[in-house]
């Protein structure tokens, strides 16, 4: 079998954020051919495109998949509708959203699918979790490290850290 390395984005803003990202996370812990390898801490952030929302909560996990792209973008998704998550405004309010941010050092482009995410290396609420579990990941398609991304960020928006990982894990 081969284990891709896969980066995933978890951010929820309705309900009781935290407890629909532990779910998330549990999901994935169980979700065939895929291994929780690491997590970072739990990080708030203002509302990116859609201004008029709850502030999100946000996590990376670093994963190893033996799924192809399209296979764990579908167990996402129904990790996604399994915790309510519905689809009415683009960048809307969400009870859990997964994006996979990065699959190792591969661009991959389909119809339904582009990896890296198109706007990772914009997304401050995404980089600065991933900078503290991967600041040393060279990212594809430049492969500049992931500190070196954050460094040269111009998203002004505000995250912060909300619970360190310590901390969530033993709650």
């Amino acid at each position: 079998m081969i284990h891709h390395n896969v980066f995933l984005s978890l951010g929820s803003n309705l309900g009781d954020r935290l407890g629909f990202l532990k779910e998330a996370l549990g999901f994935l812990s169980r979700t065939h051919q895929t291994t929780v390898v690491v997590n970072s801490s739990i990080y708030e952030s203002e509302p990116v495109g859609f201004g008029n929302q709850e502030n999100f909560l946000n996590l990376v996990a670093n994963i190893q998949t033996d799924c192809t792209p399209l296979q764990l973008l579908s167990q996402l998704q129904r990790i996604e509708n399994a915790l309510g998550r519905e689809r009415t405004v683009r960048w809307g309010p969400r009870t859990v959203d997964i994006d996979i941010l990065y699959w190792g050092h591969e661009v991959i482009i389909t119809r339904r699918l582009t990896i890296p995410h198109p706007r990772v290396e914009d997304r401050k609420f995404a980089l600065v979790p991933l900078n503290e579990i991967a600041s040393d990941f060279e990212a594809p398609p430049h492969f500049h490290k992931v500190r070196e991304i954050l460094e040269q960020l111009s998203d002004e928006s505000w995250v912060k850290l909300s619970i360190p990982k310590a901390e969530y894990e033993t709650m």
